[in-house]
């Protein structure tokens, strides 16, 4: 899986946005843009979906990369659990 520095920097350079707009955007330091796409750091979940948004692009797709982003979607959800099928009458209290 390609690291999300790389899908980050993959992802400014095909938008065009350099780190410093990205930053105005996001309202943190070049520098912190900067250490991301370099890999010293990682932004939140909250700033992967602002990234995502101001590159307009797929959160999952830059947190997880396309294909793991597509298999995510594709997931079913989590079962629910049974329930017991209840008698009316068994509802009722002795009395």
């Amino acid at each position: 899986m390609t690291p999300l520095s790389v899908r980050l920097r993959d992802a400014l350079a095909k938008s065009g946005i350099s780190h410093k707009a990205l930053a105005d955007q996001l309202e943190v330091g070049r520098s912190t843009v900067t250490h991301w796409v370099s890999g010293r750091a990682e932004p939140s979940i909250e700033a992967v979906k602002q990234i995502a948004r101001v590159l307009g692009i797929d959160p999952g797709e830059l947190a997880f990369g396309p294909a793991s982003a597509a298999r995510l979607r594709r997931a079913p959800l989590r079962p629910r659990l049974a329930t017991a099928k209840v008698k009316p009458e068994e509802t009722r209290l002795a009395g």
